[in-house]
């Protein structure tokens, strides 16, 4: 991936025509196991951007998108957890004079977590590159969109907002903690955009700051 990115710089717009092959590839490796792997996949996105502006614009709102997407599976499966937790200790036997077994909501909170590690790794996979392309395409030709501002900000407080769902700290806090940390990585890359691009979100920035 280190090669392929400094190729891509070099070879500039003669390899436009592999695109096709490169993009879903590198988008792909921004939700693999290896924090290494996605790291480097996002400074590939970056280095495509350098070179193909447009297409890094349309990276950048594919993988807000499919941030949000992971993120909402997360919670779905928090929701999942509980009502399973729930459902098993309806049905537990109670005995007198002995503590509650546990062992069943164990073993559902256990399989929701790891559940949820694709979609951890797939949201900070797209936060790095989020975080890469924004300041990356602020430098290019046409920029950084308003309504993409937008977009990264009222996800970001989706993100942020996490860490108030107590049905999703409770079951599963490794998960709240990456959409959060997503989220502050966003925002600190909207925030380099200047102040005259992000002084509409001031207010939500702070006010979120504080609450945090």
């Amino acid at each position: 991936l280190v090669e392929v990115s400094h190729l891509i710089v070099a070879v500039g717009e003669a390899a436009a025509s592999s695109l096709n092959d490169i993009c879903p590839a590198l988008e792909a490796c921004l939700r693999h196991p290896d924090h290494g792997v996605r790291h480097e996949a996002a400074v590939a996105c970056s280095a495509v951007a350098t070179a193909f502006p447009c297409e890094g614009r349309r990276i950048l709102k594919s993988r807000i998108d499919d941030m949000q997407s992971h993120m909402n599976e997360i919670e779905r499966l928090a929701v999942e957890s509980e009502a399973e937790a729930a459902a098993a200790a309806k049905m537990a036997p109670k005995k007198k004079f002995r503590r509650p077994r546990l062992t069943k909501t164990a073993d559902t909170t256990t399989t929701s977590v790891e559940k949820s590690m694709p979609h951890q790794y797939a949201i900070h996979g797209n936060a790095i590159v989020v975080s890469m392309l924004v300041h990356e395409l602020h430098h290019l030709p046409g920029g950084v969109a308003t309504e993409t501002l937008d977009t990264i900000i009222a996800v970001s407080k989706n993100l942020l907002n996490c860490q108030y769902s107590e049905g999703l700290v409770e079951a599963n806090p490794g998960a709240a903690c990456t959409c959060v940390r997503a989220g502050y990585f966003m925002i600190s890359s909207a925030l380099t955009l200047g102040t005259m691009a992000i002084s509409t979100h001031f207010a939500s920035v702070f006010t979120l700051w504080q609450r945090s």
